[in-house]
């Protein structure tokens, strides 16, 4: 570096004074960083009381868009809890079908233990000479109890049938739609189901116990008198 009034080589780069002519040395510039190298002006702690505040991005009004409110209201879920009226009417559907076969297998149990019962009533009065041979072999007393587990058993499906048709109609229920005549349909039958069902469990019961106790107390006496 040199003296820019005599022209003398200076000394040092970081000399004040010329050592020749005395005139004092203007100072160089500092070089300015590089923009990658600059540090961030963004504070990144608190300073005595305030805050940092994010910059705020503008809304372009060319395209519409702004930027994501921080204070925005919760996004509300969807409520799936609730089905569409089809699925709950299906179900309806499905209980007023099973209310019905429970009923029906009622029905069948009471006529079918009826006419057994009703043949061994005939049976205790006459003889068996008056009947055809299918007859007797049904009213036959060894014979009877066996068949009257027929309609127990099936006492006992419709009963089933009567709870699950109970079980479709909570369900249904559950679907939020509540304006369904089939499932109040439904309803009634299932109730009925479960009454009759029960009641010729009970019947066929003790039918059953009775015609097996008879039949034991047969076999004793043949044992006694053979």
């Amino acid at each position: 570096m040199k003296c820019p009034f005599c022209g003398a080589e200076l000394e040092s780069q970081d000399q004040r004074f010329c050592q020749f002519c005395g005139a004092q040395v203007p100072e160089r510039p500092k070089p300015q960083p590089e923009p990658d190298k600059q540090p961030s002006s963004i504070p990144t702690t608190k300073s005595q009381g305030s805050t940092y505040e994010p910059p705020t991005i503008p809304t372009n009004t060319s395209t519409g868009y702004s930027s994501p409110s921080t204070s925005s209201q919760p996004l509300t879920q969807p409520d799936y809890g609730k089905a569409s009226p089809d699925i709950s009417h299906s179900y309806a559907k499905k209980c007023l079908a099973f209310s019905i076969i429970s009923v029906g297998i009622s029905i069948f149990s009471f006529i079918f233990g009826g006419m057994l019962n009703f043949i061994g009533f005939i049976e205790s009065m006459y003889d068996n000479y008056y009947y055809s041979i299918i007859f007797s072999i049904i009213a036959a007393s060894a014979i009877r109890p066996f068949i009257l587990v027929i309609p127990v058993a099936a006492n006992g499906v419709g009963l089933i049938f009567a709870i699950v048709a109970r079980k479709y109609k909570s369900r249904s229920e559950t679907m939020g739609y509540t304006d369904d005549s089939v499932r109040k349909v439904g309803s009634v039958f299932s109730i009925f189901g479960i009454i009759l069902n029960a009641v010729g469990l009970a019947l066929g019961g003790v039918s059953l116990l009775t015609s097996f106790s008879s039949l034991y107390s047969q076999f004793l006496m043949n044992q006694y008198l053979y």
